[in-house]
Formats: structure tokens, sequence, C-alpha cells
């Protein structure tokens, strides 16, 4: 199985860290991603492996780049305010 991204490699990795899921990527090579990402989802051996780990997959109608752009936009206004009141920072 290909690594995971997770909180700790993503933070090892400033690139990503740093980079917005899709920013730039031109929207063909996002729809792709997205198909394999579905696929591999939905198949059979994956989810059965899944199930056993205890992963709930997100739900269908969650699963497109406009969901995931909209998500991320909602949080970002929900907790910018009480991170930065917080003091804390990415360094």
């Amino acid at each position: 199985m290909a690594a995971l991204l997770t909180a700790r490699n993503i933070a090892a990795n400033p690139t990503i860290a740093k980079s917005p899921p899709g920013q730039g990527t031109p929207p063909a090579i996002v729809q792709k991603l997205h198909d394999a990402t579905v696929a591999t989802m939905n198949a059979s051996a994956v989810r059965a492996k899944l199930d056993e780990m205890g992963v709930d997959l997100v739900a269908p109608e969650r699963r497109s780049a406009e969901y995931l752009r909209d998500f991320v936009r909602s949080e970002i206004g929900k907790w910018a305010g009480p991170i930065k009141a917080s003091g804390v920072n990415s360094d």
C-alpha cells in the first residue's frame, strides 16, 4: 500500500504543508486524480482492508474536488480567528 499522508510526513514536507490542495493544478489533472482515488476507494479489496482497520470512508457526496474546496474554505473561516488568538504558528 502506498505511503499515507499523515500529519507527521506532511509537516516534514514543507511543499505539501504549505500548498493548498489543487492550487494551480489543471482541472483535468484534478479530475483524473479524483477518479483514480474514488475507484481505489470503491475497490472491494481496498474496502475490505479499510473495514478491517475500522476506517470509515468519506461519503460519496463529499468526494468531489468542489466539496473539498468549499469545506477547506469554511474550515479556514471557522478556525482562523481562534488560531490567531492562540498565538500558534507554523514555525
